[in-house]
């Protein structure tokens, strides 16, 4: 990993990157860009001195260029309430209320904490005032905070996808043209210490759910729109390294805000990370 000297501060979310020339420069939503910077990207996730950075470009790529079996798969991972899902778990709020509070399910029986195995949540409608939604609303209190810490995805978390290589081991194993998606993030170089061509990779499962939060994705997008850069959208399909079946690969479902996985051959949108060390 490349070390980033930081001369006032570390980054926090929200944050942009720029490169004066060449030297490594934070800068605030709140502040200008720095003449003659050249923006890289913003800050989505910070684990201590670990600073995970989105780059500002996004394309759509196909995960591969055929649907057929590489390296492992696995699809069940945990919500927050301790159920088991494997394509329900929230991973953005706002899109899991707009969505699934209009197309969830009627439930015919008490629901339960934690929820079925794989079930969808259930509809606004019933939660408000279905007499089988009497512990859901004891629980929770609200809507969404019923999908956001009830539904949304455990994070983090060392089960299913979540216990698979990580974005960057998978994007470095499959960089060639048949996998469009990592070929495009291990391209990326700006010939600069930790943000080299080697140093970008497709985020995993990991760094997604860390990007999806609503209060992250809020920061991010902002950023991203003030300085020029791809701002991340909760309602756009995006890769993720992971593999959810021999013929699916993980993946924000951008309508209901869940972790979910699609055909690789279908394009979805690609946004490279790179994890710097201060």
């Amino acid at each position: 990993m490349a070390v980033i000297k930081v001369f006032d501060r570390l980054p926090n979310v929200g944050d942009a990157l720029f490169l004066v020339s060449g030297v490594k420069t934070w800068v605030r939503y709140s502040e200008s860009a720095p003449s003659g910077g050249t923006f890289v990207g913003t800050v989505f996730h910070r684990d201590g001195h670990k600073v995970y950075i989105l780059e500002k470009t996004a394309v759509s790529r196909k995960y591969k260029t055929e649907n057929t079996a590489d390296g492992t798969a696995s699809d069940n991972y945990l919500r927050k309430d301790g159920s088991v899902a494997n394509y329900r778990g929230i991973m953005n709020t706002a899109r899991g209320v707009a969505y699934w509070g209009a197309n969830g399910r009627t439930p015919t029986a008490n629901e339960t904490i934690p929820a079925a195995t794989n079930s969808d949540p259930v509809n606004k409608t019933a939660f408000d005032s279905s007499e089988y939604c009497a512990l859901l609303r004891q629980t929770y209190a609200t809507y969404d905070a019923y999908i956001g810490e009830g539904m949304g995805v455990k994070f983090p978390q060392e089960r299913g996808c979540f216990s698979l290589p990580s974005g960057k081991t998978i994007t470095y194993q499959y960089n060639d043209s048949a996998h469009p998606a990592f070929q495009y993030c291990a391209a990326i170089d700006y010939s600069v210490d930790g943000l080299s061509a080697g140093d970008w990779y497709l985020p995993g499962v990991f760094e997604g759910t860390a990007l999806m939060r609503d209060r992250v994705l809020t920061k991010v997008a902002a950023t991203m729109t003030k300085f020029g850069g791809a701002a991340p959208n909760n309602s756009t399909y995006r890769w993720f390294a992971q593999r959810y079946s021999a013929t699916y690969a993980c993946f924000c479902n951008g309508y209901g805000g869940n972790l979910a996985g699609y055909h690789c051959t279908n394009e979805h949108a690609v946004q490279a990370v790179s994890l710097l060390i201060v």
